[in-house]
């Protein structure tokens, strides 16, 4: 698997940073995409525990939001920085 990242990089030519930042992209959007659960996960537990108070309610409802905006972002990004990329590199 990295051998072939790395043949994909070395045909890419001076496209490869863009092939990197889709990379880096996508790595901050799995991230993204799974951390609702733990958030989930976490408002679970502090229900069970009883220690759950509406500020804290209000700051993970605010966080949840911002990581699914952040998740649509960066795939938004990954998806222009590959597109991009694989285009000039076969118009070239």
């Amino acid at each position: 698997m990295i051998a072939s990242v790395h043949r994909i990089l070395k045909f890419s030519g001076p496209f490869a940073g863009r092939i990197r930042a889709a990379y880096l992209f996508s790595l901050l959007k799995s991230i993204c995409n799974n951390l609702p659960i733990m958030i989930s996960v976490y408002i679970i537990n502090s229900l069970m525990e009883g220690s759950f108070r509406m500020p804290h309610c209000i700051f993970l409802a605010c966080l949840m939001v911002l990581v699914l905006v952040l998740g649509a972002l960066f795939q938004n990004l990954a998806d222009r920085f590959q597109s991009t990329a694989g285009y000039e590199v076969f118009a070239k």
